[in-house]
């Protein structure tokens, strides 16, 4: 269908060759911007040419490039990610719709993003290409005309039955990268001169890695870079219209603008294409008897509008959370922080500490289960209580299930994280008794903030960190490894660096495939940190920062049993807004998957699990107040 990246290869394939097939655009219809058309550049920088044998990242697969240059039969990288597909998607067929809208379905800017689409909404527009309705004479319209109607009934249930993921990063920037329109791929690459140029009023959007898209490979993404202030101001657009200027968003497509029965999803679109869609209704290029429900929408939208409009659809995770709640309406306390979640043979359990506020003597250790789809009241399981009779504050629970043994709480009691030390409890019955609590042994403040692992000869490895007593205190990450259950421990700690000391606390433990263990936390230099052991936990490198920024406040990660690594964290240097969620395959190249909270307000230290169905659990403190439990699938993750 729309066309993808063509292949530039050094073989028996010329670019010129290749184009022919499906030439790119030379005008602009009905004289509308220019930058949603991506005409292409009339003066053409060298492409980079394609090797003979091409390969995915993670694929086990490889193809000849000359096999897959053209749209006939489009890679299909990873086939166990999708159902099986129909001749119509996957080829040897004209105009095979793998090839431009991708075995995922979720194409480049120049195609449309099928991936989930209600298949009855996929054949209406089939239907207006093949009428005229919707006019695309350079692709679209000849190939409704030549495909069977049981061609488009097998794709459209094919690309229905897929999960769309995240496949565009928003970023807004006054100043993004110099780019050109490719001829060769028909939309832009950043320009090999380097450099950067003004925005203006345009959207402009590039591939992650070319060499990626150039092959059609449906784990490399794209990044869309907006005028500053196109996302809030496309937010205030679509969920109040402006004073009348639009229509809200959600009346039609849903609360989370993800669909509504036959109506599509509109919620992480490529920004490009869903600016051009709008344009076209305005203008009425696109003139089908649903297009016509669309003109109130968009008669006095401005182009602006529509950039902004498009900012803020495309920075929208594709799917909703599976199940967003309260793990309670009322308690006890004023306030709650420092969330816990862990998966019981029962089902889950969750703990935190609450009181009147953080660092009050009165703030004990709650619990609350998961059983009958619903959480049980609140109860208080541990407190600061001293054999004086005095009272001192707990803080940052952690629970730890133990399989055929017991469930573990741990958490740390004192009148500060400077003074603080290590209590832990047990269960036998899945949170609703504890034995009496003991105290850790001195040196020994078991997970600080976040679960620990438990690699594959039973060793339990526990991030956890110290805050000394200086003024400022200075911050140090350490790790506590038992082989026993937690009857012993010890301790290492990360080696020196050359640089400054970077002061961290409560890390958060991955495990990669290769066996090794990367941590990632918090520090005070507005980034997240980085360790990693090649020893089971024994040894850990020099602390070092990675590319996410970090408020300081807490984060958590996990990785899947997929192999994939999850992170949850405030996507910002200051406050504690917005929580995002980001993927990983590598531990260093993350990609934003989901944005769990954007308003104005503090949602933070959050806990992370996969459960034995797959799905991801997150809780994490709502405004001090409640903790909120999230639940989501992770594949709909890119």
């Amino acid at each position: 269908m729309r066309n993808a990246f063509r292949m530039l290869v050094c073989v028996s394939l010329s670019t010129a060759a290749v184009r022919a097939q499906n030439p790119a655009p030379s005008k602009i219809p009905n004289g509308l911007p220019e930058w949603a058309y991506n005409i292409p550049d009339k003066v053409q920088p060298p492409e980079p040419r394609v090797p003979a044998t091409v390969r995915a990242t993670g694929s086990s697969k490889d193809y000849e490039a000359a096999a897959i240059a053209g749209n006939a039969t489009p890679p299909d990288w990873f086939p166990d990610e999708h159902p099986p597909a129909p001749r119509s998607v996957k080829g040897p067929m004209p105009n095979a719709c793998g090839s431009c809208h991708l075995m995922s379905g979720q194409g480049h800017p120049e195609s449309a993003d099928l991936a989930g689409m209600p298949a009855e909404y996929i054949i209406r527009q089939m239907r207006y290409f093949k009428s005229g309705a919707r006019s695309e004479e350079t692709r679209m319209g000849p190939i409704a005309r030549a495909v069977s109607d049981e061609d488009v009934r097998e794709a459209a249930a094919y690309f229905a039955a897929l999960t769309p993921t995240t496949f565009v990063k928003v970023i807004e920037a006054a100043t993004p990268p110099k780019t050109y329109v490719s001829a060769d791929a028909r939309h832009r690459r950043i320009h090999p001169d380097g450099g950067t140029e003004a925005i203006g009023r345009r959207i402009i959007q590039i591939p992650e890695d070319p060499m990626r898209t150039t092959i059609r490979d449906p784990h490399s993404g794209f990044i869309a870079y907006v005028p500053p202030g196109s996302i809030a101001k496309g937010a205030a657009l679509a969920k109040a219209g402006d004073a009348g200027k639009t229509i809200q968003c959600a009346l039609c497509h849903g609360d989370a603008l993800t669909g509504l029965g036959e109506v599509p999803r509109i919620a992480g679109l490529q920004p490009v294409y869903i600016a051009r869609q709008l344009l076209t209704m305005q203008n009425g290029t696109s003139a089908g008897a649903n297009a016509a429900l669309m003109k109130k929408v968009v008669v006095n939208l401005s182009e602006d509008d529509i950039i902004a409009l498009s900012a803020y659809l495309g920075s929208l995770p594709p799917r909703p959370p599976i199940h967003s709640e309260f793990v309670f309406e009322t308690a006890p306390f004023a306030s709650a922080h420092a969330s816990t979640i862990v998966e019981t043979r029962d089902g889950l359990v969750a703990a935190w500490f609450g009181g009147t506020r953080e660092g009050a003597v009165d703030v004990g250790i709650w619990l609350s289960r998961h059983e009958r789809d619903t959480w049980t009241a609140p109860i208080e399981i541990a407190t600061g209580a001293q054999p004086d009779g005095a009272r001192l504050p707990c803080w940052n629970p952690v629970l730890v299930d133990v399989p055929g043994a017991s469930l573990m709480l741990f958490y740390k009691v004192g009148p500060s994280p400077q003074t603080w030390w290590g209590m832990v409890r047990t269960s036998r019955d899945s949170g609703r008794t504890w034995s009496a609590a003991r105290r850790l042994p001195d040196g020994i403040l078991g997970p600080i903030k976040n679960k620990p692992v438990r690699l594959s000869d039973g060793a339990l490895v526990a991030g956890s960190s110290t805050e000394s007593t200086d003024r400022p205190s200075n911050w140090r990450v350490h790790f506590e490894r038992t082989t026993d259950g937690g009857l012993t421990w010890t301790t290492s700690f990360p080696g020196a660096g050359d640089g400054p000391a970077i002061d961290a606390i409560q890390p958060s433990i991955l495990v990669h495939p290769d066996g090794r263990l990367q941590a990632v936390g918090r520090t005070r230099s507005q980034r997240i940190f980085e360790t990693w052991s090649a020893d089971g936990g024994r040894t850990w490198s020099p602390l070092a920062l990675t590319s996410l920024p970090n408020p300081n406040s807490g984060i958590d990660a996990v990785t899947l049993r997929d192999g994939r690594h999850v992170i949850v964290y405030n996507h910002t240097t200051q406050g504690r807004s917005p929580l995002n969620v980001a993927v990983s395959r590598d531990g260093k190249t993350w990609t934003p998957a989901l944005v769990l909270e954007r308003e104005a307000g503090e949602y933070s230290y959050p806990a992370m699990i996969q459960s034995a169905d797959g799905l991801v659990h997150i809780t994490y403190t709502w405004k001090r107040q409640r903790i909120k439990h999230v639940v989501v699938d992770p594949s709909a993750f890119p």
